[in-house]
């Protein structure tokens, strides 16, 4: 992976966040094309970083992977303050976020983002009770 292609993708999704940002709920069409994509790639990155601060390999890739990484995070945190009907949210996309809470549980304290715990902090307050047969699992994966 070059730096070069890293920031370009940090780009796109910083670009993503503000139209998010921007149209709201209607960004729920393109998240739907876009979501398994950038899950992908959120665990690719997570996994290269947390190898290199396993292995006490400080790459000077690790910044920008992280940088992506918390990007990510925080367009899916931005889709989720604007949204207002979270049924498809939670049959589609929370099961797969969960994995982010694991990766979070699992990772070298070092790697962890402290985006996670803003995304998991504003779907508690977005949709409460709706979590309810997640929130044992997310609490006990970030906590």
């Amino acid at each position: 992976m070059l730096p070069e292609i890293i920031k370009s993708i940090d780009h796109i999704i910083k670009i993503n966040q503000r139209v998010a940002s921007s149209v709201g709920r209607t960004y729920l069409s393109y998240l739907m094309q876009i979501f398994d994509d950038l899950i992908k790639v959120y665990k690719l990155y997570s996994n290269c970083i947390s190898q290199s601060i396993n292995q006490k390999n400080m790459d000077h890739m690790i910044r920008p992977m992280k940088a992506v990484r918390r990007d990510i995070l925080k367009l899916i945190q931005t889709y989720i303050e604007r949204e207002t009907d979270f049924t498809y949210f939670n049959q589609n996309f929370l099961p797969t976020l969960q994995t982010m809470v694991e990766d979070y549980y699992v990772s070298n304290p070092h790697a962890r983002d402290p985006e996670t715990l803003m995304l998991f902090a504003t779907m508690m307050k977005k949709e409460g009770h709706m979590l309810a047969g997640f929130l044992n699992q997310i609490l006990f994966s970030l906590c």
